[in-house]
């Protein structure tokens, strides 16, 4: 269970949020429906003055010499003994340690230890009730009193000295923006002012009352206020060269004066009276203060936290500068996630709140870890421990509104994956292929794991597949069409959970790709379609002169032998086999290569093999020129006159040389200088080497 301040609101459990509102409804509900909140003094004896010394600590001074002192900014008083049985009218203080309390009689007490002890001193130069004090800092304070008394200290108040104030009216209020710039107001609409520390003192008039002035505040050397009887309210923004008046709203006498800036301002009187600003007085408006006592004084340690105090023992405080605070705070997080299922970590994660109140104030963050005890944040947190963790937080501001609980989460997950390839696969080029896989992720787990395949030939990576966020624990396939060249792989899958923690494992199978796995003719003739041996067409079962021409330039072009016959290594050859590359690469339109030492013709157009034919070129004797041409007359049906046979579908390339058709194509250089083709391919070679086709024989 934990202890909050304001209150001492009381919150515990899972449920935190919930709890917490039930247990501050009554106080909540009373705290924010006014802007001022009676607190326990401790005391029934009048008090006369207060003063702040930072955010938390304060003190109230009344009759009989009483002290009364608070740490928590007003929650909660003690008492401290003041050395004194005067009755004490005006307490100032110059940062948190030194501070001065002065009363009836010329009493003087003052504190170098935040009150812990007070020691009398004496001005040694009046008996005249002192009823306003101030102190520029911790030397330099002045004391005003009846009969236009002025007493003042340049050594923190181990001796006072009279100053002249040119005036006999009883002073009841000073004030000094700084060492030199000081007023003092009193009876009559009397006001004093120095701008030398109070070794001249002249007389100014505020020209619009002459109503008692019990109190006066400066936020600065030029702007300044002076309050009292009647509701009179005066104020200057020159030092006091010229004041004018502001109209308060009320008619009850003020006593008390406070600015917090040159803005934010409140005036206290008889009857609980309290009458704010928050434009320096160009307007003014009543604040409830809930009491009917006679108030005495005000102080304010920010814009938004003071304190009053007045007969009776009479305390309040206020959190957002007297006005009803029904506004909730909000608390904003980093370091947490939505839900218990995303933003995973794999290691600790820091906690940090921010909080805002635009009223009183935020009084405390509190947060609970799970089901675990409900903690005050203090500052940012860290979660370590492996799992989804849940955390609660909200605010409580200083007026009791308690905001809706948040619920966030510390997702941290630090097992690494291990990753099972299932089985092993084989395949064939273009075809589908499917891995099948299972990421296993040990508990407590993020549940997802990017994962990548990747092939290997050898040591080196073939191809790299990339696959999103797989749910672990669960049997998955991924398809791959393969574009790898037959042989023997290694397929691995590992995975990354969503947390960041890689596999402690890869999973590892093998992969084989053929090409063509044959049984028949059929198969062989697809193949070597595949391989651009034969056309589409040709495929029909039957072990046909054109299928063997057609192995005859597979089997030249794989180095075996040329037999024509789709034998035992001509078929495994196949199974692995790539299409023939040109050589000229670069070059445009369509072309012919032919490979004299091979018996091989390919049929290229721009660069891309078309066709590949078996040929024969010329016999040693009578060899076909090497070179670069095109070609330059085409003929359907061209009788040789030398060699008196027939070349149909020719197309001529070198002097009488041509790519032509002929009944018989043998296994080697037969011809009389020409290319010869078969039958069956020189109709779709005619119409491929248009006039001017590039031929490369090489």
């Amino acid at each position: 269970m934990t202890t909050l301040r304001r209150r001492r609101f009381l919150v515990s459990g899972g449920v935190a949020a919930a709890v917490c509102v039930a247990c501050l409804v009554v106080a909540a509900g009373a705290l924010a429906a006014a802007g001022w909140v009676a607190q326990n003094s401790g005391t029934t004896a009048p008090l006369g003055g207060v003063a702040f010394a930072g955010p938390g600590a304060g003190w109230a001074v009344g009759a009989g010499g009483i002290i009364r002192a608070t740490s928590d900014g007003g929650a909660t008083w003690g008492e401290q003994l003041s050395g004194v049985t005067d009755d004490l009218s005006a307490v100032a203080f110059a940062g948190a340690q030194d501070g001065w309390a002065v009363g009836a009689n010329g009493a003087i007490t003052a504190t170098t230890d935040s009150g812990a002890t007070w020691i009398a001193q004496t001005s040694a130069v009046t008996s005249a009730d002192l009823t306003g004090v101030a102190f520029a800092d911790a030397q330099n304070g002045w004391a005003v009193g009846a009969g236009g008394v002025i007493v003042a200290t340049t050594d923190g108040g181990a001796t006072w000295t009279a100053q002249t104030s040119h005036t006999n009216a009883d002073l009841r209020g000073v004030a000094f923006a700084d060492a030199q710039n000081g007023w003092a107001v009193g009876a009559g609409g009397a006001i004093v002012a120095t701008t030398d520390g109070g070794a001249h003192w002249i007389a100014q008039t505020s020209a619009v009352t002459s109503a008692d002035l019990t109190g006066v505040a400066f936020a600065d050397a030029q702007n300044g206020w002076a309050v009292g009887a009647g509701g009179v309210i005066v104020a200057t923004t020159d030092g006091g060269a010229h004041w004018i008046a502001q109209t308060s709203h009320t008619i009850a006498d003020l006593r008390g004066l406070a600015f917090a800036n040159a803005g934010d301002g409140w005036a206290v009187g008889v009857n609980g009276v309290i009458v704010a600003t928050t434009d320096g007085g160009a307007t003014w408006a009543p604040q409830t203060s809930g009491v009917s006592a006679d108030l005495a004084a005000v102080a304010f340690a920010n814009d938004r936290h003071g304190l009053v105090v007045g007969a009776s023992g009479t305390v309040l405080e206020a959190f957002s500068a007297g006005i009803p605070d029904v506004t909730k705070p909000v608390t904003t997080a980093t370091g947490l996630q939505a839900d218990g299922h995303t933003g995973w970590r794999n290691k600790a994660q820091q906690v940090t709140f921010k909080s805002s109140d635009t009223g009183s104030g935020v009084a405390a963050t509190c947060y609970a870890i799970g089901t675990g005890k409900v903690k005050t944040y203090t500052g940012p947190f860290t979660i370590a421990t492996a799992g989804s963790h849940a955390v609660s937080y909200w605010s409580v501001d200083a007026a009791g509104n308690i905001e809706a609980g948040h619920t966030a989460y510390v997702n941290i997950d630090t097992g690494r994956p291990r990753c099972v390839a299932v089985a092993n696969v084989e395949a064939t080029p273009g075809s589908l292929v499917k891995f099948a896989f299972r990421v296993n992720d040990p508990a407590p787990s993020c549940g997802k794991a990017v994962v990548t395949i990747r092939i290997y030939r050898g040591r080196v990576v073939a191809k790299t597949i990339r696959l999103k966020a797989f749910t672990v624990k669960k049997r998955h396939v991924y398809a791959y069409r393969v574009k790898l060249r037959r042989g023997s792989y290694t397929w691995v899958v590992t995975a990354k959970d969503l947390a960041g923690n890689i596999q402690i494992k890869k999973g590892r199978r093998s992969l084989r790709v053929v090409n063509w796995v044959i049984h028949n003719t059929a198969d062989v003739q697809r193949c070597l379609a595949s391989l651009h041996y034969l056309p589409q067409g040709a495929v029909s079962g039957v072990d046909d002169y054109r299928t063997q021409q057609a192995l005859m330039a597979f089997q030249a072009w794989s180095g075996l032998t040329r037999d024509g016959i789709d034998g035992h290594k001509t078929r495994a050859r196949l199974e692995v086999a790539a299409p023939p590359k040109p050589r000229s690469e670069s070059a445009t339109g369509n072309y012919a290569e032919v490979f004299r030492s091979l018996g091989v013709l390919l049929c290229v157009s721009n660069g891309k093999l078309v066709r590949v034919v078996h040929c024969s070129t010329g016999r040693p004797s009578l060899p076909t020129p090497a070179g670069h041409f095109s070609i330059y007359l085409k003929s359907l049906d061209w009788w040789s006159t030398k060699y008196l046979d027939w070349m149909p579908f020719a197309s001529f390339f070198s002097g009488g040389d041509a790519i032509h058709g002929f009944p018989d194509v043998p296994a080697y250089p037969a011809s009389h200088g020409c290319v010869r083709i078969s039958m069956p391919e020189a109709p779709w070679v005619y119409t491929f080497m248009y006039y001017g086709a590039q031929v490369y024989v090489y």
